[in-house]
């Protein structure tokens, strides 16, 4: 893997072409596997290599030609989004079996389990 320079990633096609900005993430995906940019280059080329990595390209930042760290999305993070969106999951969960289970009688099946 070669290191690419400042130069290289601004002579990307279209890289500065704002009508038509996602068209160099197409052809660096197309082009190469990975890309690895060296610290100073990575801190003024970020908002590019960030874009490149939500594309799906391989972006590793290194120092001193070594590879130290790898640009990748974040996962969405699962789970319940909004207000309501429990009943709207489980429509079958009925308000009686929801208080059933905070009733005081399970209070008391849980201290017994924390004190035992």
């Amino acid at each position: 893997m070669s290191e690419a320079t400042t130069a290289q990633i601004q002579a990307l096609p279209f890289a500065n072409l704002q009508a038509n900005s996602h068209f160099w993430l197409r052809w660096l995906i197309a082009e190469a596997m990975a890309v690895q940019v060296n610290m100073l280059d990575a801190k003024s080329q970020l908002s590019r290599l960030v874009k490149a990595a939500l594309a799906g390209e391989e972006v590793i930042i290194a120092s001193h030609g070594k590879a130290q760290v790898k640009l990748v999305p974040c996962a969405s993070a699962a789970g319940l989004k909004q207000l309501g969106a429990l009943a709207a999951a489980s429509p079958e969960l009925l308000a009686s079996q929801v208080d059933a289970a905070f009733a005081e009688a399970v209070d008391q099946q849980v201290a017994e389990l924390f004190n035992s």
